[in-house]
């Protein structure tokens, strides 16, 4: 049965925010606000107090809440947008604003428990991030939430309601608004490599408050690897000194520790990667000695790329670096995270042939030494208060025995993370055929020419073709993972390796597309009737969150033409009129085999066209619909018998008719929706239709008139829908 659908498509503002909240409804009362809006923060049993701290609250608390607050007043004032890509153009769409204009009188930020002592460094589910959001037509607004941090997400959503207007002044034409929220996972991430390529913190910060801004709260810093070790390590000062491309290409201990506090503040936790033994040859340029199979001239034998060189595996000296390493390193992280990355990702054991304290690479042999060699590691991490991560391969491929609380992080399948969890560890998903952001580059290799260069041509890289938004929506973490597991994936990253990826183009490398990352892990990858979420809905909602990035200074590409944004329904993949009648007849032929959509003129009322298919009964095409789950359950008795359309709701504005219906039952029963869009004439333009996420859409050449609609179907509730479609009704034309 259809329990729960929202639908929302060819919206523009009405479902803007990213990612979609758990659930959300909306008027169309406009609010205007202004600086000098009142912000109070209050917990239980307290009184309200100005944005900061009630007297008992955490130094940590207070500091979230005001951060919060301050960028909240930033997005709005500074950082907003004008909605013009999303309305016809040269179209008068903004509200006037005039001296009887409403405007939020306040706004009130209540925290119903206290945050955990942990509140910087949370684990991955400590923290209760839910949040409710009410903002009433008269002014009043509220966001609930039992942590500082769901405040923080709670004043996130409330900024994505407004938008700036052309001629001044900040306003929403959505209210009233409640929403309710809570993510999927807790667990939701970026992975930056900064060793193939410098990142400048400036760039480090901007990540941080995208992903802050997307909901998003882990930042995986991949800090060293091969090419060069741009991390400062006081007791061993000539790693950086040597290891870095250059003197000005070094992190120091205070600019991790400030990117943390930033994170920390913005509810984005920095979890930080040494990745060994493997990926660790620019140690070699100041400790050589550690190092086996260094730069050597057949790297692709060693290594995935160049240079190679790993870390010895049996070796004492060895072992005291890596003790002095961490000892320096893990007690200066440990303040504001709980977690540290050793790595472990493509060792490759032809490497130890040219190790002098191994000599081989047969796996029976080097099983053990790698066992011991990540105990040592994972002890030292555990000692320092930390909660170890290591790749799949540690687990997968070496067949280690690690502590039950060390986190594996997947990135080769979705069979990867299902063999996690059958291991009883706790999984990262990421599958780098989805949420690997690199890929589609081409090679950063130079190819001889010859027998190398026709081989490779015409030079895609190992993972192309490129990842777009569409496919990365389309990634599951959970894919494959048997009911009774799926608690143990954390959830998720996306990743962005750096051959290509440097300061010039590492913001549209990472944005948007990560949000669609960030919104399976936010949302989940289906809706509430389990279905995949539909990346037509989703587009509109995306492009505003790019034009939102963009006013924050993060270079995000766009994701479609503004022609797009104005008119979603234009751009989808059009099907010839057979198709779409065939798609009609699927739904409608067991009825009175209702076809010729094309052509079908709409009279005043709405029986002919009702009458037509046995749906419903008439119902006047202009006025406002809402029946009873006990009403549509009678109509619903008009219907085949089962095996054919075994649930049916239908809801209408002014210039819409939309049917969502369930047919059969064996092996699952197939789910859609028909939309039938009409003009000022009562002609039927344009027909849409998605059955089971694949949309085909048909445009007989009518103009277009489409306004704002918004369809809800509930177990018991009303099925409502209303909308004036002025434009619609005075046969506007155009954009």
């Amino acid at each position: 049965m259809l329990r729960s659908l929202v639908i929302a498509l060819c919206a523009t503002s009405a479902s803007a925010i990213w990612p979609i909240p758990s659930t959300y409804t909306s008027g169309g009362e406009v609010l205007w606000i202004t600086r000098d809006v009142a912000i109070n923060y209050k917990t239980a049993n307290e009184t309200t107090h100005g944005y900061g701290s009630p007297s008992n609250n955490s130094s940590w608390s207070s500091d979230i809440v005001t951060s919060a607050v301050e960028r909240t007043y930033d997005t709005l004032f500074t950082k907003n947008f004008v909605q013009w890509k999303f309305h016809p153009r040269f179209s008068d769409y903004e509200p006037a604003l005039t001296s009887n204009s409403t405007y939020v009188k306040s706004i009130t930020l209540y925290q119903t428990a206290a945050d955990p002592s942990t509140i910087m460094k949370p684990t991955a589910g400590s923290v209760d991030e839910s949040y409710t959001l009410d903002v009433l037509a008269s002014g009043e607004a509220t966001i609930t939430a039992a942590s500082s941090i769901g405040l923080l997400y709670g004043l996130t959503t409330f900024t994505q309601l407004f938008y700036e207007c052309n001629g001044g002044g900040v306003y929403t034409t959505l209210a009233p608004v409640h929403i309710t929220d809570s993510p999927k996972f807790p667990w939701r991430g970026l992975n930056i490599d900064t060793s193939r390529t410098f990142k400048p913190m400036s760039d480090m910060y901007a990540m941080v408050d995208a992903l802050s801004y997307n909901k998003m709260n882990r930042l995986h810093w991949h800090i060293t690897d091969a090419q060069s070790w741009p991390l400062e390590i006081p007791t061993m000062p000539e790693l950086a000194d040597k290891g870095a491309y250059a003197s000005f290409q070094k992190y120091s201990p205070a600019d991790v520790a400030a990117l943390q506090e930033y994170g920390a503040l913005l509810g984005v936790e920095v979890v930080m990667e040494i990745d060994n033994p493997g990926h660790t040859s620019s140690i070699a340029f100041a400790y050589p000695d550690l190092i086996a199979a260094f730069n050597e001239a057949d790297w692709s034998s060693y290594a995935s790329e160049p240079p190679s060189g790993t870390l010895k595996l049996n070796s004492t000296a060895v072992y005291d670096f890596l003790e002095r390493l961490l000892d320096d390193l893990l007690p200066r992280l440990k303040p504001l995270t709980s977690y540290f990355h050793l790595g472990g990702d493509e060792v490759n054991v032809n490497a130890y042939t040219l190790d002098n304290t191994v000599g081989t690479n047969s796996t029976a042999i080097l099983q053990p030494l790698m066992q011991k060699y990540m105990d040592r590691n994972i002890q030292q991490v555990q000692a320092a208060g930390l909660v170890p991560l290591v790749w799949e391969e540690m687990l997968l491929d070496w067949n280690l025995t690690l502590p039950s609380e060390t986190i594996v992080q997947t990135w080769l399948s979705d069979e990867s993370v299902a063999a996690t969890v059958a291991k009883g560890h706790k999984a990262l998903a990421g599958n780098y055929n989805f949420w690997y952001l690199d890929c589609g580059q081409g090679q950063w290799l130079d190819f001889y020419p010859g027998t190398s260069s026709a081989e490779y041509w015409p030079y895609a890289d190992y993972c192309s073709p490129r990842h777009n938004w569409r496919l990365m929506y389309s990634y599951d973490p959970l894919g494959g993972v048997p009911e009774n597991s799926t608690h143990l994936v954390l959830g998720g990253e996306a990743h962005i390796w750096s051959e290509q990826t440097d300061t010039v183009n590492l913001d549209q490398m990472v944005w948007p597309r990560t949000c669609a990352a960030g919104e399976v892990l936010w949302s989940g990858a289906k809706d509430a009737s389990g279905q995949n979420r539909s990346q037509i809905t989703a587009s509109p909602r995306l492009s505003e969150m790019r034009e939102r990035l963009v006013a924050r200074g993060i270079r995000a590409e766009p994701i479609q033409m503004p022609y797009c944004a104005r008119k979603p329904c234009f751009c989808l993949t059009d099907s010839d009129a057979s198709d779409l009648v065939a798609g009609f007849t699927t739904i409608a032929a067991e009825h009175t085999g209702y076809e010729g959509v094309a052509d079908q003129i709409l009279v005043d009322n709405f029986t002919s066209i009702s009458d037509s298919v046995n749906f419903v009964d008439g119902i006047p095409l202009n006025t406002t619909m809402t029946t009873s789950r006990a009403q549509l359950l009678q109509q619903e008795a008009k219907l085949p018998p089962t095996g054919k359309v075994t649930d049916l709701f239908i809801s209408h504005t002014c210039d819409t008719i939309t049917w969502y219906f369930e047919f059969g039952t064996t092996p699952l029963p197939t789910r859609g929706i028909a939309i039938l869009f009409v003009n000022a004439e009562k002609k039927i333009y344009k027909a849409y239709r998605e059955i089971n996420s694949a949309a085909l859409l048909y445009n007989v050449g009518r103009p277009e008139c489409t306004s704002n609609w918004t369809a809800t179907v509930g177990d018991t509730g009303p099925v409502s829908s209303n909308s004036t479609c002025k434009s619609c009704l005075e046969g506007r034309t155009g954009d």
